[in-house]
């Protein structure tokens, strides 16, 4: 498995692990949402430059409390964008894989 692909899927296992407090919704935003008004914003995928002029994400509740971040720079913006729609896509159908139970 290629670096980049393992980091992937490191970055969408602890999207995973965040994944109960971004999905769980209180009564208010269900009604929030059948009045057809915008959900409250739960989760948010920052973009950004590091250091070596490179793209990075983190992926942040709405807390401000950082859930994930990218495990490389990209050197172009659709490279990253990419990654981040990857996660998107694949994070709410992945398994959990519970390496701490004895086998």
């Amino acid at each position: 498995m290629s670096k980049a692909l393992r980091g992937l899927v490191l970055i969408v296992a602890v999207a995973i692990v965040g994944a109960a407090s971004l999905n769980s919704s209180t009564a208010q935003d269900k009604k929030d949402k059948d009045k057809g008004k915008d959900a409250k914003v739960t989760a948010v995928f920052e973009l950004y430059k590091d250091k070596q002029d490179e793209f990075r994400f983190r992926l942040k509740d709405d807390e401000g409390t950082t859930l994930a971040i990218s495990p490389h720079g990209y050197k172009a913006r659709p490279d990253v964008q990419k990654a981040i729609d990857a996660i998107k896509a694949n994070a709410a159908k992945a398994k959990v894989d519970d390496q701490t139970k004895a086998k």
